[in-house]
C-alpha cells in the first residue's frame, strides 16, 4: 500500500478542549526507529480488527514530555507531517496536534534543528468522546488529550481470552512509554465508555 500523511494542525474546539499545554519534546532521533527495546505490540489502528501498517512520511521518533512517543513525524513542504495508519487501504488519522505551541515546537525541531529537549511535567489525560462502533471485537474508538495539545485516538477492544474484559489498542506509531501513565489513561478510557453505555467498569487492566 502507498504510504500516506496528514499535515494537520486541529483547533482546540475540534474536541472540546481549550488549554494551553505544557507538552515538551524531550528527545528526537531521525531514525525510523530511536530504542532496540521500545517492542511495539502491533494492535489495530481505527480498523475494526487486525493490525495495521504505518506511514511514516520518511519521518523520525519524537518523545513528549519523557512519556509520548510518536513515530513518523516529518517536514515537508514547509509543514510539519503527521503519521497516518492504514487499514485496508483506508488511511486513518490517529494523531493531531490540537495547539499552535506545539506545532511550532515540531517544525522548529524538524526545520531547524532546535530541540530544546526541556524538562517537562507528566501530561494530563482527558478523554474528549467515546464512538461506539458496530464490530463485536473493536467496540469503540476513544479519542484520548494530553495536555490539551495533542489527541490520540484509542480502540476499545473485546478480550477474547478474558470475556467481559477489555482492553485499549493503541496505534502502531504511539506509545506511552511510562507505565504508571499508561494504566491511568486505560482506566480512564473504560471509565468514558462505561459512561457511555451507563454501566460500571472493574477497575483492572
Amino acid at each position: 500500500m502507498r504510504n500516506k500523511a496528514a499535515v494537520v494542525f486541529m483547533l482546540a474546539f475540534f474536541c472540546g478542549v481549550i488549554s494551553a499545554g505544557t507538552l515538551e519534546i524531550t528527545k528526537f532521533s531521525a531514525a525510523a526507529k530511536d530504542d532496540s527495546t521500545d517492542k511495539v505490540t502491533p494492535p489495530p489502528a481505527s480498523g475494526p480488527e487486525g493490525p495495521a501498517k504505518v506511514g511514516q512520511a520518511g519521518g523520525g521518533v519524537m518523545v513528549f514530555s519523557g512519556a509520548l512517543k510518536v513515530t513518523g513525524i516529518s517536514f515537508q513542504k514547509n509543514a510539519v507531517v503527521m503519521p497516518v495508519t492504514e487499514y485496508k487501504g483506508r488511511a486513518y488519522t490517529d494523531i493531531k496536534l490540537l495547539s499552535k505551541g506545539l506545532y511550532a515546537k515540531i517544525e522548529a525541531c524538524l526545520s531547524k534543528g532546535v530541540c530544546k529537549n526541556a524538562a517537562a511535567a507528566v501530561p494530563k489525560i482527558s478523554v474528549a468522546g467515546v464512538k461506539m462502533l458496530k464490530s463485536k471485537t473493536r467496540v469503540a474508538n476513544a479519542e484520548t488529550v494530553f495536555d490539551g495539545e495533542l489527541l490520540v485516538t484509542a480502540g476499545v477492544m473485546n478480550s477474547s481470552y478474558e470475556p467481559g474484559e477489555l482492553w485499549i489498542a493503541w496505534p502502531e506509531i504511539f506509545k506511552i512509554k511510562n507505565a504508571a501513565l499508561k494504566h491511568k489513561t486505560e482506566q480512564l478510557i473504560k471509565e468514558a465508555y462505561a459512561k457511555a453505555l451507563k454501566k460500571p467498569v472493574a477497575s483492572g487492566r
